[in-house]
């Protein structure tokens, strides 16, 4: 009998996420955490932001093609305190057979630039079942 293990990965905002992205521009992050293994599913992807943005997570394959992707407008964004943005949605994304770990990329679909460093701080969670 499989047994389902829930857990939840973040990046870190001092350490991912961190450069200043134009309209359209993404940085992609590896999560070694996350096994590209094909087995299991991403339940839930959430990204606290410091800033007011329409974002798109990507998913990408080995050969650094978007497998997945989410979009979350501005008027997703619920503001949570003075200095914080949740986004938040519930999917069902099959992990893919990729690599040793899954390549996560943030776009930004803003006019505005998402701003470098801690003033623009991102923070993405996904919640994984195996």
């Amino acid at each position: 009998m499989a047994t389902n293990i829930n857990y939840s990965l973040s990046s870190t905002s001092t350490s991912h996420y961190t450069t200043e992205l134009s309209q359209y521009e993404t940085e992609t992050e590896s999560f070694p955490g996350i096994a590209g293994d094909g087995e299991g599913f991403i339940k839930a992807i959430a990204v606290n932001s410091a800033e007011n943005r329409a974002w798109y997570v990507e998913i990408y394959d080995v050969n650094d093609v978007i497998i997945y992707a989410k979009s979350f407008s501005e008027s997703d964004g619920i503001q949570i305190d003075n200095v914080t943005y949740y986004y938040f949605a519930e999917t069902e994304i099959p992990i893919p057979l990729t690599r040793k770990a899954l390549v996560i990329g943030l776009r930004n679909m803003s006019t505005d630039a998402k701003t470098v460093g801690t003033d623009g701080a991102v923070t993405l969670t996904l919640t994984i079942a195996k």
